[in-house]
């Protein structure tokens, strides 16, 4: 019998709260309410960037308790770059939800099955999986990404770097910081956690770099062989 496990109020409120604006900020980013973001262009492209996130996020580890990573930033930032940041918001938000579902099935989610309601285990998984879609709007509005396109190749070099760093903290800060909660140190969170996952994220910045130039100058061909190399990482890894 699996033992229960305890969440109390202000821990599933931090949770539901922070997916629920993820959410609704993303919708709202995509309707067209906010005008600094540009227009999601439906194009057979971003599936190529979805089955790239996608293998990615089933080569994960686990690298804190119950979290599992997997060395897929490149892609999100590659992608918020060259196809917007709402598209590459969407391709998060999917991805992730749909991980997080299959590994609770699984039994390798942070809460299993029979472990805690159902309400809370839906909570966690719409959570874990909206906030890095969260992170990256909010980074994106922070360096105007959008209104850049297309990015000239010498800002590129100083700004795709930047905006791996803001999203991989901001991202690891909300999925990581809810073990706060649950009486884990700040010292350990970032020993143990922040530095060796997003000091891992950021070894495949010059890759996301060479994705966002190689498809501005050689299209997409060259976009997903380096994608292609990501994913030889992430296999390593």
């Amino acid at each position: 019998m699996t033992p229960k496990k305890h969440f109390g109020t202000l821990h599933m409120a931090f949770l539901a709260a922070s997916a629920l604006l993820a959410w609704a900020s993303l919708l709202i980013a995509a309707l067209g309410y906010l005008p600094h973001f540009r227009p999601v262009e439906p194009a057979w492209p971003l599936l190529v960037c979805l089955g790239l996130g996608a293998t990615a996020r089933f080569l994960t580890v686990t690298i804190y308790r119950r979290i599992h990573i997997a060395l897929d930033s490149a892609f999100y930032v590659a992608t918020a770059f060259v196809f917007g940041a709402v598209a590459a918001a969407w391709l998060v938000i999917l991805i992730f939800t749909v991980d997080c579902t299959v590994r609770y099935t699984k039994g390798r989610f942070v809460v299993l099955p029979n472990e805690v309601p159902l309400w809370q285990a839906l909570i966690h998984i719409f959570h874990s999986g909206s906030v890095p879609a969260l992170g990256l709007l909010l980074v994106s509005t922070l360096l105007n990404l959008d209104a850049l396109y297309p990015v000239d190749d010498v800002i590129a070099v100083w700004l795709v770097p930047t905006f791996a760093l803001a999203f991989l903290l901001i991202h690891y800060f909300l999925l990581g910081g809810t073990h706060w909660f649950q009486g884990a140190t700040s010292r350990s969170l970032i020993k143990e956690f922040l530095f060796k996952v997003i000091g891992s994220e950021m070894s495949l910045t010059p890759l996301a770099l060479a994705m966002v130039m190689g498809f501005v100058h050689q299209g997409l061909g060259l976009f997903f062989l380096l994608g292609a190399t990501c994913l030889l990482f992430n296999w390593l890894f």
